[in-house]
């Protein structure tokens, strides 16, 4: 997702001469590559924002990510709450972020919405901006570093208990007084 950003940014984002080029150039094909990467980064971040289940199914999205950092411990120590409450703002400023993604997800680009179909809306939905996108993109990374300094302070605490020589002293004593 964020390297299909990247590539849309490089050949729409750099200004109007780069637009007049690729018009100029081959406007029916980049009007579709524009097309096709805005809907794909749309329904990606659509798809990310999506509740963790529907029905009987789990779905592989932020809130179901959420859901199983929070069952890794049942009873967290106050360290790891901080974190799960700080992942958990970073997921209400993606759901934040990503409205109006979402809303033309289930309007327009997964479903056909009769009113939108027959231009009966009231108000048009809105076309995507930069600054929209790059937020969403923005809020899933800070979840994901988040989530990522998590598993560090957990994995760090881990190699630090198996590293720490006290809980290994009885233990190499009791195989010592074992072996003769």
């Amino acid at each position: 997702m964020h390297g299909q950003w990247k590539v849309h940014e490089q050949l729409f984002g750099k200004g109007k001469k780069r637009l007049d080029l690729l018009a100029q150039e081959a406007s029916n094909f980049f009007s579709i590559v524009q097309q096709a990467l805005l809907m794909d980064i749309q329904l990606t971040l659509s798809k990310l924002g999506d509740p963790g289940r529907s029905g009987k199914f789990e779905n592989m999205t932020l809130e179901k990510l959420m859901e199983e950092i929070k069952d890794l411990d049942p009873h967290p120590v106050p360290e790891a709450l901080k974190f799960h409450k700080k992942l958990e703002a970073c997921l209400a400023d993606f759901a934040d972020k990503s409205t109006k993604v979402r809303e033309r997800r289930n309007k327009y680009l997964a479903h056909l919405d009769y009113d939108v179909a027959l231009d009966l809306r009231p108000e048009p939905l809105e076309t995507p901006t930069r600054t929209e996108i790059e937020e969403a993109l923005n809020s899933v990374d800070a979840f994901n570093v988040g989530r990522r300094t998590l598993f560090q302070r957990i994995e760090d605490s881990i190699q630090e208990y198996r590293n720490d020589s006290w809980w290994r002293r009885p233990c190499m004593d009791a195989q010592a007084s074992n072996a003769l």
